[in-house]
């Protein structure tokens, strides 16, 4: 499957697309970026349409909504969190100014730095947390009901 970004005149993603195969290759069976092109314009009246991929082989990070394509750098680049963060053309991704400290630490854009996270539940620290292969089989299949979703009326039985 190829994926396809469209893209408005301020060159920002609307929207990501997932087409066959068949229709990104040319007559010779090659694929052709151009081709797949033309097809997302057929399917939806649309033009600029830009190819993107999964796994970052191509334009450096997969589209999504609201990523910026830059032309110069062949990049769909993420929208930037914060004005104080710069762009790492290491891995085309937004870093702030300081290293972030530890996960309970969040981006203070007012200060520029990391305040902790008030807002976070408290952690119960255990020096030696359970083995999940020693938890009785009641207490998984209780587990399980507590997580498992419930049924729809229409739901087919």
């Amino acid at each position: 499957m190829a994926h396809f970004a469209h893209i408005d005149e301020n060159n920002i993603v609307t929207r990501v697309i997932v087409i066959n195969d068949k229709f990104n290759v040319n007559e010779f069976g090659v694929e052709d970026e151009q081709c797949g092109r033309d097809y997302c314009k057929s399917l939806t009246g649309e033009e600029n349409w830009i190819q993107t991929s999964y796994n970052s082989s191509m334009r450096k990070n997969y589209a999504g909504i609201g990523y910026i394509y830059n032309e110069e750098l062949d990049a769909f680049i993420p929208p930037k969190p914060f004005e104080s963060y710069t762009l790492d053309l290491g891995s085309y991704s937004w870093v702030p100014p300081k290293k972030c400290p530890g996960i309970e630490y969040i981006w203070d854009e007012e200060s520029r730095d990391w305040i902790i996270n008030q807002h976070l539940p408290p952690v119960e620290v255990r020096a030696n947390p359970p083995n999940p292969q020693m938890v009785p089989i009641p207490v998984l299949i209780d587990m399980l009901d507590t997580y498992a979703p419930t049924t729809s009326s229409n739901a087919i039985e």
